[in-house]
C-alpha cells in the first residue's frame, strides 16, 4: 500500500467511532473508513470522500436477526426482548433496526427489555446464540433472493451456528460506509489519492487488497445528499460527540 500511494500508511484502529470522529476533527488521521452517521457530520473535516460500489450499487439492506425457535412474527412483536447491538453508530448494527422499529410508530426505549452494546457483529450475534439477548441486526445486499446475502454473513460472522438464527425482517435500504480523506492532507495530497482510489479495480497486486477489505467493485464518489437525511436522526447528535474529555 504504501509503494502504491507513494507515502508512508500505517494502520490504526479506533475504539469506538466517537473516537474515529476525534481522530477525523483533530487532523489525526489522514483517511478514514467512516459509518454513514459519522460521515453525515464529517463534510467540512474531508478534502474528498468515496463510497464502496457493490453489485453495481451504492446501498444496502440490513436484517433483524433473532433464534430460530423465538415465536416473533415482526420486530414489532418483540417487546420486552433483550437486544445486542454492535455500536450506538453503527447502521446496520444498530441505527437500521431503530429506525424499523419507528416505522411501526414505536419507541426502541420501550419496546426492548434492555439494550447493550458488544463491539463486533460477532460477539452481538453470540449474545443472542447463548441466551444473553434475544434480537439483533447484521448487514446485507440491496438485491438480495430473499435473505440468501444475510445467511451467507451469518455463515461467515458465526460458522455452523448460523443455523440457529433466522431472518425476523429485512431493514434498509440504507448508504454504505465511506472513505473520506482528511482535512490532514493538503488539497494537492489529497487529489492524486482520490484519483488512485477511483482507478482502483480487482486485479492482481496489493492495492485490490483493499478492495477486498471493503467488500467492493471498486469506489465510487460519495453524494452527500444520501447522507444528509441522517443529520435529523436522534443518533445524529452523539455521532458528533468527543470521546475526549472536556478540556478546562
Amino acid at each position: 500500500m504504501s509503494a502504491w500511494l507513494k507515502r508512508e500508511v500505517r494502520v490504526s484502529v479506533a475504539a469506538t467511532y466517537a473516537e474515529m470522529v476525534d481522530q477525523v476533527h483533530g487532523r489525526e488521521t489522514e483517511l478514514a473508513w467512516t459509518p454513514p452517521i459519522v460521515f453525515a457530520g464529517l463534510h467540512g473535516a474531508t478534502r474528498f470522500a468515496l463510497t464502496a460500489q457493490r453489485q453495481g450499487v451504492c446501498s444496502s439492506r440490513g436484517a433483524i436477526i433473532v433464534r430460530r425457535n423465538d415465536p416473533a412474527g415482526s420486530i414489532a412483536e418483540l417487546q420486552g426482548r433483550r437486544a445486542a447491538w454492535v455500536d450506538p453508530l453503527s447502521m446496520s448494527g444498530h441505527l437500521s433496526a431503530l429506525s424499523q422499529v419507528r416505522r411501526y410508530g414505536l419507541d426502541a426505549a420501550t419496546l426492548f427489555g434492555s439494550q447493550a452494546f458488544f463491539g463486533s457483529y460477532t460477539r452481538a450475534l453470540r449474545a443472542v446464540l447463548d441466551n444473553e439477548a434475544d434480537v439483533t441486526s447484521v448487514y446485507g445486499q440491496l438485491r438480495d433472493e430473499e435473505t440468501e446475502s444475510v445467511r451467507r454473513v451469518l455463515r461467515e460472522l458465526v460458522g455452523p451456528r448460523a443455523e440457529e438464527l433466522r431472518v425476523l425482517e429485512r431493514t434498509g435500504p440504507f448508504p454504505y460506509d465511506v472513505l473520506v480523506g482528511t482535512n490532514a492532507l493538503t488539497e494537492q495530497e489529497a487529489a492524486p489519492l482520490r484519483e488512485a482510489f477511483l482507478g482502483l479495480r480487482h486485479t492482481p497486486g496489493a492495492p485490490a487488497m483493499l478492495l477486498d477489505v471493503c467488500a467492493c467493485e471498486a469506489f465510487v464518489p460519495a453524494e452527500p445528499a444520501a447522507y444528509a437525511w441522517l443529520a435529523a436522526t436522534p443518533s445524529f447528535s452523539a455521532s458528533r460527540r468527543s470521546s475526549r474529555p472536556a478540556k478546562p
